[in-house]
């Protein structure tokens, strides 16, 4: 079973924010959806067990999102996306305000917001289905709207594995060019990241052994060679 034709599915990039006791964290997340078209609208957001967010979500019962334009960049989406609350300031250097409900909305990059209370949690193995009830809304932008198409193929983004959207690497490889003339893409083992030789115009190999992912730090002997996949 080919798991990559499921990077055909559509998906925006969302931070997905909540607040416990003077406790914050926030998560990037892709999928969030509109479920319904009352007077007063639901939303769902999945987010994976092992997140801090997931966490302060489940205790406070209240999330804030934001969504994310095509102005963010990999360091900001990074801070969001491959940091870690618990060990992290999520709201340091970055733009946010205080919604009706106490907790921070993140207004940097965003297009719009939403802030929603929890009115159902459901259990789907590593992730939790959150059903929010809309209670706010706040339009902050009106740049373009980052889409993961975007995000994975024009931004070259990476996505952690604690994503709903990941894909295990290692068993499911993307067609490149063969032979060493040829330009190559390498791909980060921790975070997913591309380098993209024919768009850098340096040979990996040719790197220097202090370089790092751009997006998740770790040194290039974290990263392999995409293989054309023999089918």
């Amino acid at each position: 079973m080919d798991l990559t034709t499921l990077f055909k599915i559509s998906y925006g990039v969302y931070i997905v924010g909540s607040s416990w006791n003077d406790n914050y964290s926030a998560c990037i997340a892709t999928t969030v959806m509109q479920v319904t078209s009352e007077d007063v609208p639901k939303l769902i957001a999945v987010i994976n067990k092992q997140n801090y967010t997931h966490e302060l979500i489940s205790k406070s019962k209240r999330v804030n999102i934001s969504v994310l334009s095509q102005n963010s960049n990999l360091d900001f989406i990074a801070k969001f996306g491959f940091q870690s609350g618990r060990t992290s300031n999520k709201l340091s250097s970055v733009l946010y305000e205080i919604g009706n409900n106490n907790i921070p909305i993140i207004t940097e990059n965003a297009i719009c917001a939403y802030e929603t209370s929890v009115i159902n949690e459901i259990d789907v193995g590593t992730h939790t289905i959150f059903v929010l009830l809309l209670e706010n809304t706040k339009k902050i932008s009106y740049d373009n709207v980052l889409t993961y198409d975007y995000y994975h193929n024009v931004i070259k983004g990476g996505v952690p594995k604690t994503a709903a959207t990941y894909i295990n690497q290692e068993k499911h490889k993307f067609n490149v060019s063969k032979g060493d003339d040829k330009m190559n893409r390498y791909r980060c083992k921790i975070c997913g990241y591309i380098y993209d030789e024919e768009k850098e115009g340096v040979k990996f190999e040719d790197l220097p052994d202090d370089w790092v992912c751009p997006l998740c730090k770790t040194p290039k002997t974290n990263f392999e060679k995409e293989i054309e996949n023999e089918l």
